[in-house]
């Protein structure tokens, strides 16, 4: 029923504590000082071309820089001539509008606060604030419609800024199939060709510890391989026989490759986490092997039969332990949850949320 609303929902994060919400957190930097007015085309120009965009969702912002504001335009120099002080002007202002803290009693065994404020009703109308009176050198009672106007403008609801720099935020979602990496690709390419270089950007939250992280998957991985090898390798007092226990690591890696392609999902800095786990997983599976394999031989079996024999011994346990892990996670695969919805609306000044 309220047009000027906007709707949309909001993604909760995916670590708590990584930012408000989830998907990608981006800050748009006004760092030629153009203006809020500027700064709110941009960001509705953004608004409106992502859709070209593959690898993005939706992108959406709570960023308002035409805001109906009232503006009261205080004379200075009449304050000074009727005698007046400049902050217990403001401070009466202040008073009317908000509060002010006066002193503490103490009632029932329990300290007890008082304030100072208007009214409920009493800003409901603005031109209820040139009634206000002040109390000049001379003791009089000088009224605020003497020396302030009332202007009618248009502004920023909240001032954002990041790294010093005037800032809107904007929340980016990659689109089903899309990676997070290539969903900042997308973003960049898309500021870049409809910006150029007036207007600056940084991740933030999850986006920037990525982005900060960049290609360092490949490296991550083989630092894994050379500890587990190196760890092994001083628990066998060898350097041949934890390449066995290693040997399954490249399978286990295929096969979770093979099962984000198969189920469409990308590979994500939270896949690649995953697949740091699935390398101890898999090491541990082949750690208990060789040592039994090294018992059998050590016992005058021969190479094959001591391999064939801690297979046939192990292959129960692990069987127990791998689908008691999979188990274990079913639920947050199949795993739903309810997602907020936010309303925001620029006149009437209100944000709600429902889960």
């Amino acid at each position: 029923m309220i047009q000027e609303a906007q709707v949309f929902g909001i993604i909760p994060p995916a670590i708590p504590g990584m930012g408000n919400t989830g998907g990608l957190q981006l800050e748009l930097e006004d760092r030629k000082s153009l203006g809020s007015e500027e700064l709110q085309k941009t960001v509705e120009a953004l608004l409106a071309s992502y859709h070209n965009e593959p690898a993005v969702a939706s992108m959406s912002s709570m960023y308002q820089a035409d805001v109906p504001q009232y503006f009261l335009n205080i004379d200075r120099d009449k304050v000074q001539l009727m005698g007046l002080q400049l902050n217990q002007v403001f401070s009466t202002l202040g008073y009317y509008m908000g509060q002010a803290y006066v002193n503490d009693f103490v009632e029932f065994g329990r300290i007890y606060q008082v304030k100072l404020e208007a009214g409920e009703q009493a800003q409901k109308v603005i031109d209820d604030v040139l009634k206000l009176s002040v109390v000049n050198s001379k003791g009089e009672m000088v009224p605020f419609s003497s020396f302030t106007q009332i202007e009618h403008k248009l502004g920023m609801d909240q001032i954002n800024r990041y790294n010093m720099y005037s800032a809107a935020s904007i929340t980016i979602t990659p689109a089903e199939g899309s990676s997070s990496g290539q969903a900042i690709e997308a973003v960049g390419s898309l500021i870049k060709n409809q910006l150029g270089g007036e207007f600056g950007y940084e991740w933030t939250s999850v986006a920037y510890q990525e982005t900060q992280a960049g290609n360092t998957t490949t490296i991550i991985l083989i630092m894994a391989l050379l500890v587990a090898y190196l760890v092994l390798a001083a628990q066998y007092e060898s350097w041949t026989s934890p390449v066995a226990a290693v040997m399954g690591l490249p399978v286990a890696i295929l096969g979770a490759m093979l099962g984000c392609w198969v189920m469409g999902v990308p590979v994500s800095i939270y896949t690649q986490i995953g697949i740091i786990l699935l390398i101890a997983l898999s090491a541990k599976n082949g750690i208990l092997i060789v040592e039994f394999a090294r018992d059998y031989r050590k016992a005058g079996n021969s190479i094959r039969e001591a391999a064939y024999e801690a297979g046939h011994v192990r292959l129960r346990p692990i069987l127990m332990t791998s689908f008691t892990f999979v188990l274990g996670v079913m639920p947050l695969l199949f795993a739903t949850a309810p997602v907020p919805v936010a309303v925001w609306h620029w006149e009437r000044q209100w944000y709600s949320v429902w889960r």
